[in-house]
């Protein structure tokens, strides 16, 4: 069987429904002719754990716990019960990644599941060393980047729009070549280095239907289907990053529109 190049995954903790960006991203690639899975872990149910989204300090000692248990300092048996649990499922999904054994690991992070991510790319460079560990998402920004590299809970960052960004990286990790593509950050000799978001933003009436595949059957989430008109914001407030994100407001003409829902209709 061919080894999927990247394995799209998101761990869902707000929301009832499909992440539209994983879907997103999985259609461009498999566009371009390459091999994506992609899976949810929803948290959903376990309403407590919302508690532990956000990485205030009491949820840095809770994450903190966990990380002394993967180093070996404490065992399963001195975690807290929440511990125990959040440390059983996503060791569960990282077998499950283990045995789908994919080039590279893409993660969508957010505020509410950043700390579960990060534990995730923990678990899964244990038994997978030799994967890439790609994160990208609302949160993943210039700081956070740099974070997450030098930490060593990623080996790529993407910044701001994932299409272009990501089929470039695995292009690149498909050749074996230095990694060079937009928005994206990357360590080489332990220093961080970044390259310059595209200039000019995708033209959204060119991309293709989101393909939620098989997220719809293994997340256990209700069969409603999230989908974008537009990209960006058209306001400028100094407390938000969604123009920093975006860059640009554009949206959807009225006949792509109009036939990505009678696509998704048909899912």
């Amino acid at each position: 069987m061919e080894r999927p190049e990247i394995l799209l995954f998101n761990i869902n903790v707000s929301s009832p429904f499909p992440h539209l960006g994983i879907a997103s991203l999985a259609a461009y690639l498999r566009e371009r002719g390459i091999h994506v899975l992609q899976h949810t872990l929803s948290l959903l149910g376990v309403t407590s754990m919302k508690t532990f989204s956000s990485p205030n300090g009491k949820n840095c000692l809770f994450f903190q716990g966990i990380e002394a248990l993967l180093a070996g300092e404490k065992t399963f048996s001195q975690l807290s019960e929440n511990q125990r649990v959040i440390t059983k499922i996503i060791t569960l999904w990282a077998q499950v990644i283990h045995r789908e054994n994919p080039v590279s690991l893409g993660i969508s992070v957010t505020y509410p599941n950043v700390l579960f991510s990060l534990l995730l790319t923990r678990i899964v460079k244990k038994s997978l060393p030799g994967i890439k560990i790609i994160l990208g998402g609302p949160e993943c920004s210039v700081t956070t980047g740099e974070f997450f590299l030098r930490e060593r809970y990623a080996d790529v960052v993407v910044v701001g729009e994932g299409e272009i960004s990501l089929s470039e990286t695995l292009r690149c990790i498909r050749k074996q070549r230095p990694i060079e593509a937009p928005g994206v950050m990357t360590l080489v000799n332990n220093e961080v280095v970044s390259f310059p978001i595209h200039p000019y933003p995708l033209d959204i009436n060119t991309l293709p239907t989101p393909d939620f595949g098989k997220v719809l059957v293994d997340s256990g989430m209700p069969f409603a289907l999230p989908i974008g008109f537009n990209r960006g914001c058209s306001f400028r407030c100094a407390f938000c990053n969604e123009r920093m994100f975006w860059k640009t407001f554009r949206q959807m003409n009225v006949d792509k529109a109009v036939a990505t829902l009678e696509r998704l209709k048909e899912t």
